[in-house]
């Protein structure tokens, strides 16, 4: 019994020690009379006990309240985190709806613009679906949802309000491959506005940019960095006008016979998301048969 009261004496002395007071404050409490001069030691030895205890139980009480009010924060931040997630993609969202507007509505204009400046055909409006890259991840030809019920045919010409595009590869069923305007196989006929030489268009393969040739036969002077070129419907597949793209910088290189400055189009062709078909107008295919009538 000795070595278990030894070998707890400080918890012993602990209990003892708080528990007295409260004794002498409950016989205190059930009959009013002056503190005695043992009752007043044994609060002046033991108060500093009660204050330490209740210093590390406030503290104790503080750190828990603190930590509840850690979690509560914690969520609160999680939620905002969350509603701030969805406004970033609602936001984001907005921004691509307004610029798909504004793509769509300028493409509007251009159709309207063509189909009155234009009598021998009319513009088509499709949706580009699928893209066909090369080894450098550059698109040479892409396809859209437009087909031979839209009477669609190969060679015709394809654009946006940008300008030139490329040209109708094949169609199949519901579905046509654009040839674009950088494909080593595509030639335009094209001259440089407003004053320069005509020649042809020629598409270049390069792994960093797209870019184009303009070839020429004779030397020439009159052709400038960022000059414009246009179709010049020398080739019957183009109508006259068309911006095609800017000369790239003034050097004029010759290759054999011809003379060639480099044009960069006039389209940015990784971005292409709509396009218009430039077909040929039922009227115009009629009028030759009616005139063989009379």
């Amino acid at each position: 019994m000795l070595d278990l009261f030894n070998r707890y004496r400080h918890i012993w002395v602990s209990v003892i020690l708080l528990t007295m007071p409260l004794m002498f404050l409950y016989v205190s409490g059930r009959r009013a009379h002056q503190n005695s001069l043992l009752e007043r030691s044994l609060l002046r030895i033991t108060s500093p006990v009660q204050n330490v205890s209740n210093a590390i139980v406030g503290r104790i009480r503080g750190l828990w309240n603190d930590y509840i009010d850690l979690v509560g924060v914690r969520r609160e931040n999680k939620r905002l985190k969350e509603q701030i997630d969805i406004l970033r993609y609602q936001r984001n969202r907005m921004i691509e709806v307004e610029s798909d507007n504004r793509r769509l509505l300028r493409m509007l204009k251009y159709t309207k613009r063509f189909d009155k400046e234009h009598e021998r055909r009319r513009a088509i409006f499709a949706r580009v679906i699928g893209w066909d890259l090369t080894p450098y991840y550059r698109a040479l030809k892409v396809r859209i949802d437009r087909g031979k019920e839209d009477r669609i045919d190969a060679g015709d010409p394809v654009v946006t309000y940008e300008g030139v595009v490329g040209r109708i590869l094949k169609v199949s069923g519901d579905y046509a491959e654009v040839m674009l305007l950088a494909d080593s196989r595509s030639r335009v006929a094209v001259k440089v506005h407003p004053n320069g030489p005509s020649g042809t268009l020629q598409g270049r393969t390069d792994k960093q940019r797209y870019t184009t040739l303009f070839r020429f036969l004779h030397p020439t002077d009159k052709v400038h960095k960022d000059d414009r070129v246009l179709t010049s419907g020398l080739d019957r597949k183009f109508p006259a006008g068309l911006i095609v793209g800017y000369i790239a910088d003034d050097r004029q290189t010759q290759l054999g016979n011809h003379y060639e400055f480099q044009v960069i189009p006039a389209v940015n062709f990784s971005n292409l998301r709509e396009v218009l078909v430039l077909v040929r107008r039922d009227d115009v295919e009629k009028k030759p048969v009616e005139k063989k009538r009379r």
